[in-house]
């Protein structure tokens, strides 16, 4: 009589258990990319435009001016 409790406890055990399905993570997202061509500048004097080196920001996005006098400037994300 023990056996046969102590073999119906084991059996409700592992009928309980997840032991015989399999668990598994998904996750979804969404990816984005804009593609922009290059422009092509044409040069009106003797002198050619020099941004230098420019480090873009991974979180926020900005902009980088030249003047006419060859003096830039970067506001948002860009180093200069």
């Amino acid at each position: 009589m023990k056996k046969l409790i102590l073999g119906a406890l084991l059996l409700s055990i592992f009928a309980a258990s997840n032991a015989y399905g399999q668990n598994s993570a998904s996750a979804t997202s969404n990816a984005k990319a804009r593609i922009i061509s290059p422009i092509t500048l044409a040069v009106a004097g003797v002198t050619e435009l020099n941004f230098g080196d420019v480090v873009p920001s991974t979180t926020t996005a900005g902009t980088v001016s030249l003047t006419a006098a060859g003096v830039r400037s970067a506001a948002g994300g860009p180093t200069l």
